[in-house]
This record gives structure tokens, sequence and C-alpha cells, in this order.
């Protein structure tokens, strides 16, 4: 066999020979993670370890530019280039987004009162960890 059928990245005939993972399926066990990256981490994707892969992106959540509740409270987004639109105008739009499983990305409200402009004009955007919430993505366009 020749290729990569399922292109997860480990070729057709490292899953049938080696890996014994399904070369039709990226992720043979269904856990939500694909072959390869379970086996490059040491798992197994014969078995099914959706918590355990979740602890484990939980604690090393920089290696998938996910941040933590206490990462993103220490968030420095950088510096940004913005470009004046055809009426000169300047618009800068941040997106957070919220999960708890990785697959399933929620739109996290940015509003008043928790989001205010400091007196060195600065945007702040405060708020208590929500409940079952492990992940954050911060975006800007």
């Amino acid at each position: 066999m020749l290729g990569d059928s399922d292109s997860d990245g480990l070729d057709d005939d490292e899953e049938v020979y080696t890996t014994l993972t399904n070369p039709l399926l990226g992720d043979s066990d269904d856990d939500g993670f694909g072959d390869k990256f379970e086996v490059d981490n040491g798992y197994s994707p014969l078995i099914n370890q959706h918590q355990a892969l979740l602890d484990y992106v939980a604690n090393n959540g920089d290696e998938f530019g996910l941040y933590t509740t206490n990462a993103f409270q220490a968030l420095s987004p950088g510096s940004l280039i913005l470009e004046p639109d055809s009426n000169d105008f300047f618009k800068l739009t941040i997106t957070l987004r919220t999960t708890s499983n990785l697959v399933d990305w929620t739109t996290f409200p940015m509003t008043e009162p928790e989001t205010t402009i400091n007196g060195q004009g600065e945007l702040e955007f405060q708020f208590p960890a929500p409940g079952d919430v492990k992940f954050f993505r911060l975006s800007t366009e």
C-alpha cells in the first residue's frame, strides 16, 4: 500500500502493519483526536481516551494555541497593524471564544459593565471564571 488514504499523517502501511489502526479513518477510536496525534504523544489510537487527551491538551494548551483561564488573564496579544478602510476608518474586532471539549466553540459575550476603557485608553475585559469552560481562544480582525 502507498499513501495516506485518511490524511491523518500516518501512511497506510504504518496503519495496517504497525499501529493496527484503520487506514480509512483519521480517528480510529473516535475519541476526537487523530491517530497520528495519539501515536506521537504516547496514547493508543485504538482505545478511546477522550478525557485523558483533553487533560493533556489542558496541561499543554500553549502547544495548541489555547489559553486556560489563568493564562488568559496574563495574555498580551502584542502589536497589531491596522489599515484604514475605504472611508479612512480603522476597525478592530476582538472575539473571545470558549470551549470545554475543544470541539464546540462558543462566542463569549464581551458586554458592559465587564468591558471598559481604562484611564490609559486600554480596553479591559474582566469576568469571573465560567463554570465548565476550560479553554479560551482570542482572535482579532
